[in-house]
């Protein structure tokens, strides 16, 4: 019998503060941040400042993950906090504009 892992693949979409403007722009008109990857599996949660979508998921792809089409939500303010507290852990994101989700899975056995 095969047995699979299942996970989640995040790319958050996010912005970055402008000194003395950042407090008066809402998310959407604020300059863009990088891009954050979150792979969630049975591990807990892998937050990184992502290159490009293709990078990441070529790495996980090498990683044996096969990575399902994603859903994207641009309404930042829609979003569960985790995703917004993950972003933030990266250096220079000051908050989200939108994110993906991805579904993924790869076998054990």
């Amino acid at each position: 019998m095969e047995t699979f892992q299942y996970g989640y693949l995040y790319m958050i979409q996010t912005t970055t503060a402008v000194t003395g403007v950042a407090e008066m722009m809402s998310s959407r008109y604020r300059p863009a941040g990088p891009m954050v990857s979150v792979v969630v599996d049975q591990n807990g949660a892998k937050v990184a400042r992502a290159e490009n979508s293709v990078l990441t998921l070529n790495a996980l792809g090498s990683a044996g993950w096969c990575v399902e089409n994603g859903t994207s939500y641009t309404d930042a303010t829609q979003a569960p906090k985790a995703i917004s507290e993950w972003a933030c852990t990266i250096e220079g994101v000051d908050g989200i504009r939108g994110y993906a989700v991805h579904f993924m899975r790869r076998r054990l056995s």
